[in-house]
């Protein structure tokens, strides 16, 4: 799992958009950054290819299905440290009247991000979960007037989970997710905030084709946005995400993943009346787990992964030059990841590390209990 799609413009829509066309500095879902994968140190670490594997608690979020794989009860956590690093486009007067200028815009912080519980039954297994996906607090500068820009945003989801096997080797889940988005932005007298929530849900299978090959689907609907911001009517949704993973299990040292999954970012645009737009992205993925060996009842894992992702920034149909190099698209974004997992009898450690080019990193600790 990638924590969090580094794909998106940051706040900038914001200033710009606010000096132009007469609306509040307070920017415009801009910056949104959002991760519809699902959590997980081990995930991270192997280029967020889980789907046709999904064997821990983490699967609620990438493959409900896979839940079904787990013969014990499971509690895992996670702690999510990401950094990032992008530039900023901004409106600057300069000696031949306006002109963009842009500025690196950081951002970094530390968040509990997920957390679920699973217990498998005879006929059945269930999860509860809680995860977020969206998180970020940005500051940025006023083009003009020099005064600090704020912008945060959450989505938190809870979920309950189902899964079962309706025949030998091929298992089907679900979950069933209750949403929580918040949006703010702080611009000394102007603060704007959109709160909205929603029910939505993913579905997932797996079939285990032959002993060495193992393959998943899953599918996510898209959660819906709707209410009142900056004097207009918001009605759009986050996206949906639609994903297939083919997992190679050679022996029992080896796992070898691969995923490719399409998020539908043209769903989402909270002000249809304007030019800006977003494509919908497709995103490859490519992992692999090496178990080390054991050492005094300690199990050793390594893990390495890459994520192609083509870029979710916004664009501009529309004839305004100063627009134009505001939106001007984003390349497609290159992830290189590694981690490393230790188990033990009744508990499991990971650490995975994404790194992205002229980006930043994320970085999740989890732990697995088992009971």
């Amino acid at each position: 799992m990638l924590s969090r799609s580094s794909a998106g413009r940051a706040g900038f829509l914001a200033a710009g958009l606010g000096l132009l066309i007469a609306m509040p500095a307070c920017g415009q879902f801009g910056g949104l950054n959002a991760e519809f994968a699902g959590g997980g140190a081990r995930a991270l670490a192997m280029g967020g290819a889980f789907i046709a594997l999904a064997d821990d608690a983490t699967a609620t979020e990438f493959n409900p299905a896979g839940l079904w794989q787990l013969r014990r009860p499971e509690l895992a956590a996670q702690i999510l440290y990401t950094y990032d690093e992008r530039p900023t486009g901004l409106l600057q007067a300069g000696d031949s009247g306006l002109e963009v200028v842009f500025e690196d815009d950081r951002d970094d912080y530390i968040i509990p991000s997920f957390l679920s519980f699973v217990y498998p039954m005879q006929h059945f297994t269930l999860g509860i979960s809680e995860f977020t996906n969206v998180f970020y607090d940005r500051g940025y500068p006023h083009p003009i007037t020099g005064e600090p820009l704020e912008e945060r945003a959450a989505n938190y989801a809870l979920g309950l989970t189902l899964a079962t096997a309706p025949f030998e080797r091929f298992s089907i889940g679900g979950t069933v997710r209750y949403n929580f988005f918040r949006f703010e932005c702080d611009g000394g007298d102007d603060r704007e905030r959109f709160n909205d929530e929603a029910w939505t849900a993913n579905f997932g299978l797996l079939w285990r084709l032959h002993r060495y090959i193992q393959v998943g689907a899953v599918y996510k609907l898209p959660q819906p946005l709707k209410g009142q911001y900056q004097g207009f009517d918001v009605d759009t949704e986050l996206p949906a995400t639609l994903g297939f993973g083919l997992a190679l299990l050679p022996n029992d040292r080896w796992r070898i993943l691969a995923d490719v999954d399409r998020i539908s970012w043209s769903d989402f645009d909270p002000n249809p009346e304007d030019d800006f737009y977003r494509e919908d992205v497709l995103r490859y993925h490519l992992g692999v787990e090496w178990h080390a060996g054991v050492w005094k009842q300690t199990a050793f894992f390594l893990r390495a992964g890459y994520l192609y992702e083509e870029s979710n920034a916004y664009r501009y149909r529309g004839d305004n030059p100063y627009f134009r190099q505001l939106a001007s698209e984003d390349d497609s974004i290159q992830h290189l990841s590694f981690g490393i997992g230790m188990a033990r009898p009744r508990y499991q450690l990971d650490i995975g590390v994404d790194l992205t080019e002229d980006r930043g990193q994320d970085i999740i600790a989890s732990i697995v209990w088992y009971f």
